[in-house]
C-alpha cells in the first residue's frame, strides 16, 4: 500500500511541505554555537539542508504496524 509523502517535521519551517532548510542552522550550514570551535553545523555537516528529507521537504510516513507485520511474515 502506497502512502502520500508527508511534511517533514525536522525541516526549519513551511507549512504544506518543509523548507528544507537544517531547523539547527536554519539553512545557513554555520554553527550557531557560540562555545563551539567547528565553524560548520554540526547536524548539516556544512550543507544547510535538512537530513532527514535531503531538502525536499517531504518525507514517506512510516508504514502502519499492520503492514510491517505483514512485510515481516510474508516474505
Amino acid at each position: 500500500m502506497y502512502t502520500k509523502p508527508q511534511r517533514c517535521q525536522d525541516c526549519d519551517g513551511g507549512i504544506i511541505h518543509g523548507d528544507g532548510r537544517c531547523s539547527h542552522c536554519h539553512g545557513s550550514a554555520v554553527n550557531l554555537n557560540l562555545a563551539s570551535d567547528v565553524p560548520q553545523c554540526l547536524f548539516c555537516k556544512g550543507t544547510g539542508v535538512c537530513t532527514t528529507c535531503q531538502g525536499t521537504g517531504q518525507y514517506p510516513p512510516q508504514p502502519d504496524e499492520d503492514q510491517r507485520i505483514h512485510t515481516l511474515f510474508n516474505p
